[in-house]
């Protein structure tokens, strides 16, 4: 899964760095930066529990086929880059 999210990211978050990605019940987020430790850390958030939310298209696009169900009281984060080595 983490190649798959690694690839998908580029596609949709091109000239961006990706940090992370935290999965769980209700809402997924998206952790990037601009590819340098001076740039700011970024995050973006989706849920498919609240489509209807003020969510950015590209983290629409980017957790499309990841639902929450089995995220609920199982969920993860999945480490790109680890915060001391950014």
């Amino acid at each position: 899964m983490k190649k798959e999210l690694k690839a998908l990211f580029k596609k949709i978050y091109p000239g961006r760095r990706l940090l992370a990605v935290q999965l769980n019940g209700f809402t997924h987020r998206v952790i990037f930066d601009g590819g340098k430790k001076a740039d700011p850390v970024e995050a973006e958030s989706f849920s498919h529990c609240m489509p209807e939310g003020p969510w950015p298209a590209t983290a629409q696009r980017f957790f499309a086929g990841i639902g929450h169900s089995l995220y609920q009281n199982n969920a993860q984060e999945i480490l790109f880059i680890a915060p001391e080595r950014r």
